[in-house]
């Protein structure tokens, strides 16, 4: 028999009053006992000992109900502002401006490669290219901390309701931590046989695909947001094409972000099981960080094998 999380909390606290008023009760035969209020203490002893009987009988009843209940799954939600703590801005940040900024000083390394070519051919000396402007680049990240932040707090949003809504088996497989799992699961026997690496990174693959839901649904969310912006900003513009175009266009970026979010979501859970299958005997030591390698893998592999095509082909 399960119960829900709501009947096992009632469970608990009533075998917790339950001994509480048996002592009591205990407490009160004592008090008639020492005469202080006149009543035979044969009788008060009698009434106790029944009391105690019965409270016995019913604590040992809801705790055979308790054991019959089965697992328990604990579950630990962060604060919807999670995502405006210090530790989040500053990968925010450092995330946001590596990848703006990358870009740009490549292409200026590029350019200052050619100039010494340049003036190595020539013998002359190098001038160095100027660099880029910036202020793009700043405004790009800051848009970029702006909507990882957003998809943070989507994210922890979505864990809540998670948790009041459904069941807290599915709640707990749904919020749980990815490489708290995966160093539980690595502690754990591993299958054995000929299709026991299969079987394990089955396992793996099955636990991210879970666990990884509510951030790649926090991301599909706050990227159709944006879409929905743009649609209305498009239906409003007073340029007959834009506007003529906009639903088409607004159904082929659904579309496409729908099918980026699975895309990415099967790449990190996929990426996750090799790592499982080939680094088998390592698991253990290396479940925490490897977890956190796969699942950066996987959303870059998202991006390169899926997102690009259906980014291209939402842009026709």
């Amino acid at each position: 028999v399960m119960a829900s999380h709501a009947e096992r909390v009632f469970l608990r606290s009533g075998v917790d009053v339950l001994s509480r008023s048996t002592n009591k009760g205990l407490a009160l035969a004592i008090d008639l006992v020492g005469s202080k209020v006149h009543v035979a203490a044969p009788a008060a002893v009698i009434a106790a000992g029944t009391l105690q009987s019965t409270l016995s009988s019913r604590i040992a009843s809801c705790e055979a109900v308790g054991q019959a209940v089965g697992k328990v799954y604990p579950i630990a939600v962060k604060s919807v502002l999670h995502g405006f703590t210090p530790k989040q801005l500053f990968i925010q940040t450092l995330r946001s401006v590596v990848q703006h900024l990358t870009p740009i000083l490549e292409e200026w390394w590029h350019e200052f490669e050619e100039e010494e070519k340049r003036a190595d051919a020539a013998g002359s000396d190098i001038e160095i290219p100027p660099l880029p402007d910036m202020k793009p680049v700043l405004n790009k990240s800051v848009w970029t901390i702006v909507r990882g932040t957003t998809v943070t707090t989507v994210r922890k949003i979505l864990d809540h309701l998670v948790v009041l809504k459904l069941d807290q088996r599915l709640a707990w497989k749904l919020t749980k931590d990815l490489p708290t799992s995966a160093r539980r699961k690595a502690g754990r026997d591993a299958p054995s046989g000929l299709l026991g690496p299969l079987k394990q990174a089955g396992r793996m693959t099955r636990t991210v695909t879970r666990g990884h839901l509510l951030t790649i649904a926090g991301e599909v969310i706050v990227q159709q947001a944006i879409l929905a912006h743009r649609a209305l900003h498009d239906l409003t513009s007073k340029e007959e094409e834009r506007k003529r175009n906009a639903v088409k266009r607004w159904y082929r970026k659904t579309v496409a972000n729908l099918v980026r979010g699975a895309g990415s979501l099967v790449c990190c859970a996929t990426a996750c099981g090799i790592v499982v299958m080939f680094h088998r005997k390592d698991w253990p030591r290396a479940a925490n960080y490897s977890t956190v390698i796969a699942l950066v893998l996987g959303d870059l592999g998202g991006d390169l094998l899926i997102g690009i095509p259906i980014d291209a082909w939402a842009n026709i």
